[in-house]
């Protein structure tokens, strides 16, 4: 249904990312939180009782026959995320869905096709197309003319990922995890087709691929570096953003600033929001409008930022 102005929303995942989302549309007027659903029941009623949401399911599909729903959003374990979309994509209900939409292209590119079928519109969850700090930086380099390099980095340790029961392609595929936001937010700065990836990919501190760098060159002559890795103690993201005469640097993504003609600038983002949340609320008004989800990463467009992400893998040692 589109152009709805009251959107009854429906959650699949109850977890600790599944958390960001509920509260994030709990904050955005003519949004009703309807039902949520995830096999585990503490979970399900935990959230159930902190957002005030009366209805919880075990199961996706059965929330689905209760109720008319003009939305979903999917914040399943990583692996699961492409499986716990289809029903509502299925239906033909606007779903978003948390990164990764899938770990190949022919998993992407199938729920793609089920979309195309149904007439279901899916976004999917890369937040840092809106994220202030980035979208400032972009806004700055280009304001002097065209972005000529990048720079992306995205490093975690691998601790995290353990005991959480991931399946074994994804331990193995964790660059789809976190640095997923990295390699498609260069491809979306780049806003050309990807030529050619010279890339590599190793295991080095544990069995799963942990080391990750790339050289990308886009049609538009943008060069892009790329780096990944799980070997790390702790958590580090950030960015560089080069252009003619000024460059920008972004830490966390939660800082930045600007070299311009040689001296350092202050950079303005115009949000404080999260990225989840501004990404979350232009979901909601994509809906009421029937706009399209650009700057969103819309599911037909995931399909290239996985394609891109299976040549990071290509060469592994």
């Amino acid at each position: 249904m589109r152009g709805v102005q009251n959107l009854r929303v429906g959650f699949v995942g109850a977890g600790r990312r599944a958390v960001h989302h509920v509260r994030a549309f709990h904050e955005i007027d003519g949004v009703e939180l309807v039902a949520v659903s995830d096999p585990v029941e503490l979970a399900r009623q935990s959230v159930m009782e902190e957002f005030g949401i009366d209805h919880g399911y075990a199961d996706t599909e059965m929330m689905l026959d209760q109720h008319d729903l003009e939305a979903i959003v999917v914040a399943a374990p990583p692996h699961l995320n492409v499986v716990a979309a289809k029903p509502s994509v299925e239906r033909g209900i606007d779903t978003l869905v948390e990164k990764p939409p899938g770990i190949t292209t022919e998993e992407v590119s199938e729920l793609a096709d089920l979309a195309a079928k149904s007439g279901a519109r899916v976004m999917v969850g890369l937040d840092r197309r809106f994220n202030p700090w980035i979208t400032a930086g972009v806004r700055a380099v280009r304001g002097r003319g065209p972005i000529r390099q990048l720079v992306g980095e995205f490093h975690k340790d691998p601790a995290e990922f353990f005991g959480r029961g991931l399946s074994e392609d994804m331990l193995d595929a964790l660059v789809f995890e976190s640095p997923i936001h990295t390699f498609d937010i260069l491809r979306h700065i780049a806003d050309s087709e990807v030529a050619t990836v010279s890339a590599h990919a190793a295991r080095r501190r544990i069995q799963y691929r942990d080391v990750h760098a790339a050289m990308i060159m886009f049609e538009n002559g943008i060069v892009a570096q790329f780096t990944a890795n799980y070997t790390t103690g702790g958590r580090l993201e950030r960015y560089e953003i080069h252009g003619d005469g000024i460059s920008a640097y972004l830490e966390g993504v939660s800082e930045g600033w600007l070299l311009v003609d040689g001296e350092r600038q202050e950079l303005k983002p115009d949000s404080e929001a999260r990225s989840w949340e501004l990404q979350n609320r232009h979901f909601a008004d994509c809906l009421r409008s029937g706009a399209d989800f650009s700057p969103g990463c819309d599911i037909s467009d995931a399909v290239k930022t996985i394609a891109l992400g299976e040549q990071l893998l290509s060469h592994t040692e």
